[in-house]
């Protein structure tokens, strides 16, 4: 019998996990990374509204039982994972950061073998 802490921990790190991966993912394809956690850039409203309108990110964040990117966004802010700078502005934290690098660095180990 699985603990239910555990499935809870493990919900909770898919959440955060998955969210990270989607900005990431976009941010690699459209912006610099390094961006991510610096005040003076961050993920800027005109990049939320562009995740807004990926379907299959939306149909994710539904299954994730996230809803939307504005409750995703929250959800990571109240793990202290992204911070709110301005009105239309978030940028990540140093745990959000390396966990962001360290999915990079396997990626490329990955696809250098």
């Amino acid at each position: 019998m699985r603990d239910s802490n555990n499935d809870e921990s493990d919900e909770i790190a898919m959440k955060i996990q998955a969210v990270l991966l989607f900005i990431g993912r976009y941010y690699a394809k459209f912006g610099d990374l390094a961006q991510l956690s610096d005040p003076m850039f961050g993920i800027k409203e005109s990049d939320i509204d562009a995740l807004k309108k990926d379907e299959l990110l939306v149909s994710s964040l539904k299954t994730l039982r996230l809803g939307n990117w504005d409750k995703a966004l929250d959800y990571l802010s109240s793990r202290n994972l992204i911070f709110k700078m301005a009105k239309d502005r978030y940028v990540f934290s140093s745990a959000a950061m390396a966990f962001l690098n360290r999915l990079i660095t396997a990626h490329t180990e990955f696809i250098n073998k």
